[in-house]
């Protein structure tokens, strides 16, 4: 049966992405992803003149992530990864942690890292820059048919975990499932399930009520960022992005309420698990134009700056009243004993 991962808070608007960032892979692939051998050849030993072996070309470097705020630094927010290298690394560091967490549950669990050679830049139009927003809008309703570029990608192989699942008893299959992904929060017509929890939810590395209690302070935490952009010390920055937007004949209250129309709509659209590209076609050019007047307003009132620095300034607030709590949690995503 599919699984989907939990979701987890993001930004609304690609083209603040930069300074919102999302959290660090949580292994949403675990299921998916196996391991990938490289070999190869050298020179037979009698061979009197061996062809000097290439040093492979170093592949790109993304560019290096903003700060983050003070408690997105707590939530391990911000992939601080920038070459494939250390993608895989940061992966390797992860899946060891799901494997040790799912062992103590009393399961077996193969650490899913891909190898170097299968990890693919993704070098079209980043999402949120002009270059993306002018053709593909927010990247809804029509997105880039190879995705949008800046980050790293690699193919799936086969997964023996998930091969050891198929195997188990109907029971069996539930008590691993529920061990690393979490109990079932949501099921769809099309059989999929939604899970939270679990081994590789955040990779929490304490175990029993710990666990439960670091959950709910890094859930506490999520949620507070994700009600963040309603405080009213944003109205004044909100106003002049609105007003900005109103002489273009647009009426939103800010720049997560433009992109959350078109989302809104095309999981409307979506409901059945169907998109119609006729509607994708009509709904398309309407998305790039609010998507453009929002960037051109942004711009123009430096929206992403100001609003950037309240946000800092009301994380600092939160980590502060919460900080005791916030330590323990950083300790246990980090696999590290608590203070």
């Amino acid at each position: 049966m599919p699984v989907r991962s939990p979701a987890r808070p993001r930004a609304l608007h690609p083209a603040t992405a930069a300074a919102r960032l999302a959290p660090v892979p949580t292994l949403a692939l675990v299921l998916a992803v196996g391991l990938a051998a490289c070999s190869g050849e050298g020179p037979a030993p009698d061979d009197p003149s061996p062809t000097p072996t290439a040093t492979p070309e170093p592949g790109p470097t993304l560019p290096a992530p903003p700060p983050l705020g003070p408690l997105e630094e707590y939530l391990g927010f911000g992939d601080t990864v920038r070459t494939a290298e250390e993608w895989v690394a940061q992966i390797t560091v992860r899946e060891n942690l799901v494997a040790v967490c799912m062992a103590e549950q009393g399961f077996e669990y193969v650490p899913q890292v891909p190898s170097v050679d299968r990890i693919t830049y993704l070098d079209g139009p980043v999402q949120g820059t002009r270059e993306f927003v002018e053709r593909w809008g927010y990247g809804l309703w029509s997105s880039p048919p190879g995705g949008s570029g800046g980050g790293f990608t690699y193919t799936a192989a086969e997964d023996p975990n998930w091969a050891r699942v198929e195997e188990m008893s109907e029971a069996g299959r539930a008590a691993y499932l529920t061990a690393l992904w979490g109990p079932v929060t949501e099921s769809s017509a099309d059989g999929s399930e939604t899970r939270e929890g679990g081994c590789a939810d955040g990779v929490l590395t304490a175990a029993g009520p710990e666990a439960a209690f670091l959950a709910g302070v890094r859930d506490e935490a999520y949620a507070f960022l994700e009600a963040l952009n309603a405080d009213p010390r944003f109205a004044e920055v909100d106003a002049a992005w609105a007003s900005c937007m109103a002489d273009r004949g647009f009426a939103f209250a800010n720049p997560f309420a433009a992109q959350q129309q078109f989302m809104d709509e095309l999981d409307e659209e979506v409901a059945d698990g169907v998109l119609s590209p006729v509607v994708a076609a009509e709904r398309a050019p309407e998305e790039v134009r609010v998507a453009v007047a929002d960037l051109d307003c942004q711009e123009a009132t430096d929206w992403v700056a100001r609003h950037r620095a309240i946000e800092i300034e009301l994380q600092q607030e939160y980590v502060e009243a919460h900080r005791a709590d916030l330590e323990a949690l950083a300790a246990a995503l980090a696999g590290t004993p608590g203070p």
